[in-house]
């Protein structure tokens, strides 16, 4: 198979803004301040060299082509050029599709879309996925396939019986493109670990991420009764070595001995037995640890398990844990101390565990008294109401029984995904808007960005099949909070309602004009990530942490990014997780004077949780409801009171933070005065890399081994 190309676009159906239009954003930069801007630079700027350089300064800088390959030193680009690459990538796929299928292109009419998307997205009324803005309209989209630039999919584990390697590798292709995955235990039983046949053999692992995942099948098929085989890892680059297509370091080879390593561990007691549920997890887990120790991106998973499992539920039980944290601290040094250590330091949740946030699959009329302690002790299980997933869309509308082969949902839970599905999720800014209907105007370049990514091939064919049965996408908004609490609730009802219904006018109007299936699903609410800091709002329907606060941002140790941080006054520490990473803080102020995490009850975000659920969002809505101590003894009541309105849930204790250099940390408004006095113009004129994106969750139970 050719790994160079998986799609091209043919050169005549490429679609490119007009010029002069352009030229008035040159040398602009949108309104930001210094977290949004360190956001964007980080993350999603792309460092542009090789074909990307050339094209650049041919474009934009008037050169010939034989100036611009001459050219060696890279350059990074600015917001406008992040812009322009999203909506000519979004353009140029519905071009091409269009054209391909003999419908007609109305040249004219395209570019008023594409300055339309452009100048709205501009002025931050809606943003692609991050996947998007650090992707879109690059070559690695053709190289790598459309998975770089879906936000979130899931892999059922129900058919390891016939295939027991596929939905593990499955897994880990699409986490080392990015993607952040769902999976389950429901392959449970259906196998039986078979011993490895020892040979002489030695496989020599490629360096690429289909090396990886090749070396990882060859030895999971070795538990299938297939040869066992020494792996040969000269091939792999160093570690510190740049990686160029997503940005980063290399880790050496380290990472992927240590997943093969752990197959062994895992299956190798288990040889002439059924395996389990903890085995799946297991295995399925120490993926994620690879991909995060890998330096590629962050590993984000979710794994299901059914009600009244208790197994599953047990998985990433801390009471053990916490015990011997406890009696840690009252031990003096000496061998007994030693060895508590090494107990904690070997324990699952410290080991592996950590890397997916676990979720019950229950019926609405379930009494929930098994689940409560768990959940009023640290917050998991997450609770997932399969049957509302698949009977219904929006909640407030009737059955309609559209997503009945759905298996499960992507890591935050604002995606409900058939087994191999992919979805490509859009944000609105509802708080950029004087008014509905610009409201309404800015969902059609948003819809228009998701629905070209469906349009795409990703490299998996049976993925492909799926999208393009499904053409799912999900139009999410940022900022919930701040809009129900400026607008009022039953406002916010009529924007969600009327929202929804352009999202499916243009649905229905769009997908016959490029000759595909309609969207099963259009509209979700997703948890944000880093995409909101480019506009300073909060993610999904997260209330403020607090009025001041630091906004944590972390940066690989070696990035100018840091030298121009610490130059311009702000707090810089090592990142205590990571020795390869820093953290810096941002001093923050809610100017907005909304109401905190603090001073909501769980009754009043279940009831803008299950508004949202009922009014826009068709997928689902990610959420996580905090409590307070006070509050614990009322999750059982609010369960039963909206199972039949939500699809899932998840709740939280209300603690400022989890862990040291969490993302929001509350201080005061003395320590907020006191860190912005010295700070100066912060300079990222230097910065000439593209870094991964951090190495946490979007979402607020954080994923991060808690050492």
């Amino acid at each position: 198979m050719d790994r160079s190309v998986i799609f091209s676009i043919p050169a005549d159906h490429k679609f490119f803004i007009n010029r002069d239009f352009i030229d008035s954003y040159k040398d602009k930069e949108p309104n930001w301040g210094a977290l949004s801007k360190v956001a964007f630079t980080r993350t999603y700027a792309r460092k542009l060299e090789g074909e990307e350089l050339v094209e650049h300064l041919v474009r934009d800088k008037g050169m010939t082509a034989a100036e611009a390959a001459a050219q060696t030193d890279a350059v990074m680009e600015a917001f406008w050029q992040t812009a322009r690459r999203c909506v000519e990538f979004a353009m140029s796929v519905l071009k091409h599709s269009v054209v391909a299928g003999h419908r007609g292109w109305n040249e004219q009419k395209g570019q008023k879309q594409a300055k339309d998307m452009f100048k709205r997205l501009w002025d931050g009324k809606w943003l692609p996925p991050g996947r998007g803005l650090q992707f879109a309209g690059t070559p690695v989209v053709e190289k790598k396939g459309a998975a770089v630039l879906n936000s979130c999919g899931f892999f059922s584990t129900a058919g390891i019986g016939k295939d027991f390697a596929g939905p593990f590798c499955g897994i880990m292709d699409f986490l080392m493109l990015g993607v952040g995955m769902g999976s389950d235990v429901k392959g449970a039983d259906k196998f039986t670990v078979q011993a490895p046949v020892d040979s002489e053999g030695v496989y020599c692992v490629e360096d690429t991420r289909e090396g990886w995942v090749d070396a990882f099948r060859v030895k999971l098929k070795s538990y299938t009764g297939g040869p066992r085989v020494t792996y040969d890892y000269s091939l792999i680059r160093e570690y510190g070595a740049p990686l160029k297509t997503f940005g980063g370091t290399s880790s050496g080879y380290i990472p992927l001995k240590n997943l093969l390593d752990s197959v062994d561990t895992i299956l190798a007691p288990r040889i002439g037995q059924k395996i389990g549920v903890t085995a799946i997890a297991d295995l399925i887990n120490q993926i994620g640890v690879c991909v995060v120790a890998g330096n590629i991106r962050r590993s984000a998973e979710i794994l299901l398990g059914e009600e009244g499992d208790e197994e599953f539920t047990k998985l990433k039980d801390p009471s053990q844990l916490r015990d011997w944290q406890r009696n840690l601290k009252d031990m003096e040094d000496g061998p007994d101390k030693l060895n508590l250590l090494e107990k904690i330091s070997t324990h699952p949740l410290y080991t592996h565990r950590w890397a997916s946030n676990n979720s019950l699959m229950c019926k609405v009329d379930s009494n929930f008294a098994s689940l409560l302690p768990s959940i009023q002790s640290n917050g998991e299980p997450g609770v997932l109401f399969m049957d509302n997933i698949r009977a219904y869309s929006r909640m407030s509308d009737p059955r309609d029984n559209r997503d009945a082969k759905v298996a499960g949902c992507n890591p935050c839970s604002e995606q409900c995904l058939e087994d191999n599905e992919l979805c490509c999720l859009g944000e609105l800014n509802p708080n950029a808007h004087d008014s509905l209907d610009d409201f309404l105007d800015t969902i059609k370049c948003a819809y228009l960005y998701c629905k070209a990514v469906t349009m795409l091939p990703t490299n998996n064919p049976k993925t492909n099949r799926i999208i393009a049965k499904n053409r799912r996408i999900g139009l999410s908004m940022m900022g919930i909070w701040k809009m129900y609490e400026r607008l009022g609730l039953q406002t916010c009802i009529k924007w969600w309602d009327a929202g929804y219904k352009e999202v499916r006018r243009c649905d229905a109007v769009y997908s016959e004009w490029l000759g595909c299936n309609q969207s099963i699903k259009v509209t979700s609410v997703k948890p944000g990530g880093t995409v909101p800091l480019l506009l300073s709002e909060e993610g999904g329907m997260k209330p403020p942490t607090a009025r001041y606060y630091f906004r944590t941002v972390r940066v690989e140790q070696a990035s100018p990014i840091v030298d121009s941080c610490r130059a311009a006054g702000y707090r810089v520490e090592q990142d205590k997780a990571s020795p390869n990473t820093v953290v810096i803080y941002f001093p923050c102020h809610d100017v907005t004077e909304m109401r905190t995490s603090s001073e909501i009850t769980i009754w009043e975000q279940l009831e803008l949780l299950a508004a949202l659920q009922g009014y826009w969002s068709d997928n689902m809505v990610s959420n996580t409801i905090t409590f307070k101590p006070e509050e614990a003894s009322q999750i059982g009541p609010a369960l039963k009171a909206f199972a039949h309105r939500i699809k899932s849930v998840s709740f939280l204790p209300l603690v400022t933070h989890g862990y040291e250099q969490a993302p929001y940390i509350p201080i005061t408004a003395e320590e907020y005065e006191s860190a912005i006095a010295t700070l100066s113009n912060l300079d990222l004129s230097k910065v000439t890399e593209h870094e991964v994106d951090e190495k946490y969750c979007t979402g607020e139970a954080c994923m991060i081994p808690q050492r």
